[in-house]
């Protein structure tokens, strides 16, 4: 009797001592899934984050294209940024406040500006890069042109705001436009 009850009782160590690494195992399994749940659900809300300030950005730099050839210096005000500059078709750089003057005093009069290709946002962290082709009409300082230009404006997000820090136009073509 006594050998039966030494089998059972080996045979019930045996099954406690098997059970612990199947439930080592099982609880490390739950883990490693919450962690790979966790990491995806924080990489879908990073791309929603990303695709809103990517819509974001592309609607300030509408905004920005509409106060142009509206003339609206104080909603570009809002726009460019303090230390914002401006490389302009002839290659001058211009500062913010050069640039909002220009506008405000009518110096620097944009009929159109209308992008002719895809308005493509780039987004790095804080940094937003937009790129496209446009067809300007604008007169400066008593000269009409009309071109396509390459634009590529660099946006930079400080605190929840996103401004214009950089644009840089290259006329498609040479500049001034053959035949101005």
């Amino acid at each position: 009797m006594s050998d039966t009850k030494a089998a059972v009782a080996s045979t019930a160590v045996n099954k406690d001592q098997n059970r612990k690494p199947r439930l080592l195992m099982a609880v490390a399994l739950i883990a490693v899934l919450t962690a790979v749940v966790a990491v995806a659900l924080v990489a879908r809300s990073s791309r929603s984050s990303a695709k809103a300030d990517a819509q974001r950005v592309r609607e300030i730099d509408h905004a920005e294209r509409q106060a142009l050839v509206a003339g609206d210096a104080i909603a570009l005000d809002q726009i460019l940024a303090a230390d914002f500059v401006l490389v302009p078709p002839p290659g001058d750089q211009e500062s913010r406040q050069e640039y909002l003057d220009s506008i405000a005093s009518g110096d620097l009069d944009y009929q159109v500006f209308e992008p002719i290709s895809a308005v493509n946002v780039r987004l790095s962290g804080t940094i937003a890069v937009v790129t496209y082709r446009s067809h300007l009409e604008v007169t400066a300082g008593g000269l009409h042109v009309e071109h396509n230009a390459w634009h590529t404006h660099v946006y930079e997000k400080r605190g929840d705001r996103w401004q214009q820090v950089w644009a840089q136009a290259t006329a498609i073509g040479g500049f001034p436009p053959p035949g101005t």
